[in-house]
């Protein structure tokens, strides 16, 4: 198994006390400007309560490998749950505990220089408990593997999270999980959707023309 907080994430087995959980889709947004540190300002976070969670998708694109240094959501300092990079593209997934305000900054500090930042936003409520499963993969227009997916383990009461960051600019069709957003910008695209499927699950994004994508998705598992 891989440790949490690392690329490749791991199945941790939930030990607390909850209830389900339940996400909500807030928004996503995109900046094209070439920077190391990108501050997505005053970014909607939905009702404030206690038990609030922000999961982030964060998305980018440079002309070589740059992983994801750093994210805080409305002040805290997010905790990884998977990141991948392929060709290019990174894609990972962040979550942090806001459980006051209804609005924050989200910070995006990389290894090095992008030239385009994304994120997509959940709010999650119910007593997030910690992250159950993780998966990733990459596309290539140049090898078998030209359809993204990623295999994950859910949980009942769970919320699933996935995204992919590709090249050029294809849309996506996703299976098994709901479509939240598909945005084209520059010369990359991102796109997120999520899902409560309970037990082994394949979600894919079919992508409508060439591309190198990387693909990342999570579950959350909800305190027992």
């Amino acid at each position: 198994m891989i440790p949490l907080g690392v690329v490749g994430g791991a199945h941790v087995e939930p030990v607390a006390s909850g209830g389900p959980l339940s996400g909500s889709f807030l928004q996503a947004v995109w900046d094209a400007s070439d920077l190391t540190t990108y501050t997505h300002a005053s970014q909607n976070f939905g009702s404030a309560s206690a038990d609030r969670f922000i999961v982030a998708v964060v998305t980018g694109r440079a002309g070589g490998a740059r992983t994801i240094s750093s994210v805080t959501i409305g002040g805290v300092t997010a905790t990884e749950a998977v990141q991948h990079v392929h060709s290019g593209n990174t894609v990972g997934i962040y979550y942090a505990a806001v459980p006051s305000g209804t609005s924050g900054d989200v910070v995006v500090v990389w290894s090095a220089g992008m030239v385009r930042c994304g994120v997509g936003l959940w709010a999650v409520t119910g007593g997030l408990n910690t992250v159950y499963d993780v998966d990733y993969d990459t596309a290539s227009n140049a090898g078998p593997d030209y359809v993204p997916d990623v295999s994950l383990t859910g949980v009942d009461g769970g919320f699933i999270v996935a995204a992919v960051m590709s090249n050029p600019t294809p849309t996506y069709s996703w299976t098994n999980a709901t479509e939240r957003y598909d945005a084209a910008v520059e010369t990359g695209a991102h796109s997120g959707a999520d899902a409560t499927t309970v037990g082994a699950t394949t979600i894919t994004a079919t992508p409508t023309g060439m591309q190198y994508a990387a693909i990342v998705g999570a579950v959350f598992a909800p305190a027992e």
